[in-house]
């Protein structure tokens, strides 16, 4: 699986950027990397970051219903598509 890393130029080193969104954000996108469901210790290699970063991103994601486990493996949700909802209603 590709890893999926910014370089330091995509980060700002202001305070107004949030780390940890940037992180989930880079988990999330994974799953559009790789359509097969994945493992956290998959998700984790790939994102460059610790196993209980990748862990607590997809509690968070899980809990908003983006991402769906069987215990083992993480896919997304159909509530990902809200998502490609919104874009669409913003850009008329």
């Amino acid at each position: 699986m590709p890893k999926l890393k910014r370089s330091p130029d995509d980060t700002s080193s202001g305070t107004d950027f949030i780390e940890s969104l940037d992180r989930g954000l880079r988990v999330f996108e994974l799953f559009g990397i790789d359509p097969r469901p994945m493992t956290l210790s998959d998700l984790a290699k790939a994102a460059d970051l610790p196993r209980a970063t990748v862990r607590r991103i997809l509690f968070t994601l899980e809990r908003a219903g983006y991402v769906a486990n069987d215990g083992k493996l993480f896919t997304l949700t159909p509530r990902v598509l809200a998502l490609a909802g919104s874009y669409l209603s913003s850009n008329r």
